[in-house]
């Protein structure tokens, strides 16, 4: 083999590691942002690859494989680009490149936030905080973004119901991605109930409490009505928020007696406040 040949096989497999292509120019440690890693997955999401995160800004750009970036870091970038339909935010990996995750409009932009619930990916400093809660206690929340009214266990066929404000023990964490639709967060708290039943739980702040919500001056019958998510009429405003969640949309009116308004939960269902109290609702179920 002569020495242009020799050469000529270097440089072929120089283009096809792409650890030799990494630009290392970019000095990683010192770069602005969002740190995270990727998640692993379940054998079943790995051919998905990481279907939200886009070699390049495009809605029909090439989506990052699962295999090459598996545990991989980045730092993802807290002001979007323009592309040509969508917002974009960049992130850069530990290995200089470049890759994407759509931000929405600019009529309906998403949080930097949101990237972590639905893309494959946690933030570091979000796995840190929730580190320093193994052991305490939370607070089950229906009216979040829980999907799953239950727990779930390493038995597909094992699961442990849950209810509003169900009161859960944190005893450890879990960043892989299991499959079915598990949950929106970016990883998993490993639970036990106070009955000793333990289970996986999707970490998001919106479904959950990290202190006791029910006010223990509140009277027990208001304080059960809630946990059944009920309603009845002298409720404060709190405590229907606690009970239903935010309204779809709210109607309000001022006048010389004071502020009135009509909370809208969809479903015909309607509650009518006023100066902050329940006066009356309408329900068709």
């Amino acid at each position: 083999m002569n020495l242009e040949s020799c050469f000529a096989i270097v440089l072929l497999l120089f283009a096809l590691n792409p650890a030799a292509r990494a630009d290392n120019s970019c000095n990683y440690s010192s770069l602005p942002g969002k740190e995270f890693q990727f998640r692993e997955a379940d054998q079943s999401l790995q051919k998905y690859g990481y279907q939200s995160w886009k070699k390049e800004p495009d809605l029909d750009g090439k989506k990052v494989d699962y295999r090459d970036f598996v545990g991989k870091k980045g730092k993802a970038q807290e002001k979007p680009i323009e592309g040509k339909y969508s917002l974009w935010y960049v992130a850069i990996l530990e290995t200089c490149e470049k890759i994407y995750s759509g931000a929405g409009t600019r009529d309906r932009p998403k949080s930097i936030e949101e990237l972590e619930e639905l893309t494959g990916i946690y933030y570091l400093d979000t796995l840190r905080q929730v580190e320093t809660k193994i052991g305490k206690k939370i607070w089950v929340n229906m009216n979040g973004t829980l999907r799953d009214k239950e727990l779930f266990t390493d038995d597909p066929n094992l699961t442990y119901p849950l209810v509003h404000f169900e009161v859960l023990e944190i005893t450890g964490l879990n960043t892989r991605q299991f499959g079915h639709g598990r949950g929106a967060g970016p990883f998993y708290l490993l639970v036990k109930k106070e009955n000793g039943e333990k289970g996986y739980f999707a970490f998001n702040e919106r479904s959950l409490f990290l202190e006791n919500p029910i006010d223990p001056n509140w009277d027990k019958e208001t304080s059960e009505i809630i946990k059944q998510r009920k309603i009845k009429v002298g409720m404060s405003e709190r405590q229907l928020l606690l009970s239903w969640g935010k309204p779809q949309r709210i109607n309000k009116t001022v006048s010389a007696s004071g502020v009135q308004e009509q909370w809208i939960y969809g479903s015909g269902r309607y509650v009518y406040m006023q100066n902050g109290t329940l006066t009356s609702y309408q329900s068709s179920r």
